[in-house]
């Protein structure tokens, strides 16, 4: 990763997106489940290697409740339904989340961040299972 080397050298903020789906499964949308645990599994193992290296840079997953970007309208699907995301379904503006949306996420030590009413509450709820 070339911005990666470029923060070892001059510290900061790495930050990745994943999704609450990034703790959780949800019925119908295997590959997307799968690729955002591949995110925060990716994210966690960086972590760690940095941290190990002692290298002056934070790792932060931000991990938003459903946003309405039209990707269950437009991705293929070969189903008889429709999937849907889990409510509520943000329209992406910062103002309808949390305070600590991904434009403040490189200004704090977060480790992995939830972002809209019900994405903490889902993910506590799968770290218990």
């Amino acid at each position: 990763m070339i911005a990666l080397a470029h923060l070892k050298q001059q510290g900061g903020a790495l930050i990745n997106l994943g999704s609450e789906l990034s703790d959780i499964a949800l019925p119908l949308q295997a590959a997307y489940v799968a690729s955002k645990h591949a995110v925060k599994g990716y994210t966690d193992a960086l972590r760690m290697e940095l941290i190990e290296e002692r290298a002056p840079v934070s790792v932060t997953l931000i991990k938003p409740s459903g946003i309405h970007t039209q990707f269950v309208e437009h991705a293929r699907n070969h189903l008889d339904v429709q999937p849907k995301l889990p409510p509520p379904v943000y329209t992406g503006h910062c103002h309808e989340g949390d305070p600590a949306c991904s434009e403040h996420a490189g200004s704090r030590s977060l480790c992995g961040r939830c972002i809209g009413s019900h994405g903490d509450v889902r993910a506590s709820g799968a770290e218990s299972l």
